[in-house]
């Protein structure tokens, strides 16, 4: 692995694990539309420029435009809009145990949608992944986590599956 690699992985690995609180805090005092707005804004420019530093083009095919437009709407306006929207009723540390069930969300689509064939160790893992967030969530819930933002948070981890 170069340093490049490196430094790169680590820069995404900060940014993801402080992406929940950090949106948290956000939407505590501005509105989640125009606090989104602001970060696409600032997050796709600098993305633009490390593109160009690193040679890419936006010379795409048409499947690619196509993909990078549906991969735009579910997981950035759907999957963040409703997280946003989330988390002015929900801690950040619940939405982040919802985001993190997509995995499960993604083995347990390809079993029912594409009918990929599941190990028993794997049929219980999925089971037994479910299972813990559901406990999780059911204890979050007891102690008066906000339903509708629970759900806005589902549909975002749903719209990210997709």
């Amino acid at each position: 692995m170069d340093i490049r690699s490196l430094v790169m992985g680590l820069g995404f690995a900060l940014m993801w694990s402080s992406a929940f609180s950090s949106a948290r805090i956000i939407v505590a005092n501005a509105p989640p539309l125009g606090a989104l707005s602001i970060r696409f804004l600032i997050s796709g420019i600098i993305g633009v420029l490390i593109a160009r530093w690193l040679g890419q083009t936006f010379q795409l095919t048409k499947a690619q435009w196509k993909a990078t437009v549906i991969f735009g709407i579910f997981q950035n306006a759907l999957y963040l809009g409703l997280n946003f929207f989330a988390m002015q009723t929900i801690e950040a540390s619940l939405a982040s145990i919802i985001a993190s069930s997509m995995p499960l969300m993604v083995a347990f689509s390809g079993w029912i949608i594409f009918r990929d064939r599941l190990s028993s160790l794997g049929a219980l893992g999925l089971f037994l992944g479910f299972f813990g967030v559901a406990v999780i969530m059911g204890v979050r819930i007891k102690i008066g986590a906000d339903p509708f933002g629970i759900v806005l948070c589902l549909l975002g981890a749903a719209a990210l599956t997709i």
